[in-house]
């Protein structure tokens, strides 16, 4: 079992969530923080074995950036080296992938690649999208708030 740092059964809610968004809801479900907020490897390392293990389908997570101040430009080459690891450890586990894009794709349906989002919540996202906060704001305490 991987270790996400969340409880398994915190994982498992996630996932279930993110498929019904997906499946049922015609919505790419997005993860959504604030900036002082990171989501490591080990949690998309769980979420995604999770998601294509409940889906049996390949995972792909669009980490959408789409404006770069000078900040997130200097961040940009961390960014890429991080992706670049985590699909490493995603594909010796199971089949999945993340992306750095500047949009967050379309839900596909049940029988496509399972989509989704991760983004600051600075991010404007399309009416396609449904935010998933994971992180409370006033103290920084890690949740999983769908809407």
């Amino acid at each position: 079992m991987i270790e996400s740092g969340l409880a398994p059964s915190a994982i498992h809610l996630l996932a279930s969530e993110i498929l019904r968004l997906n499946d049922r809801g015609g919505l790419t479900p997005v993860l959504v923080t604030p900036t002082y907020f990171s989501l490591r490897s080990p949690f998309f390392l769980a979420l995604a074995t999770k998601l294509a293990h409940e889906s049996a389908r390949s995972v792909r997570i669009d980490w959408y950036r789409p404006s770069f101040d000078f900040s997130e430009r200097m961040a940009e080459p961390l960014a890429r080296l991080f992706v670049k690891r985590l699909n490493r450890s995603l594909l010796a586990v199971t089949d999945a992938r993340m992306e750095i894009t500047s949009s967050i794709g379309r839900p596909g349906g049940p029988q496509r690649e399972l989509v989704i989002g991760y983004c600051r919540e600075s991010a404007e996202l399309p009416p396609w999208a449904a935010p998933i906060l994971l992180a409370n704001r006033a103290d920084g305490v890690p949740l999983a708030v769908v809407p």
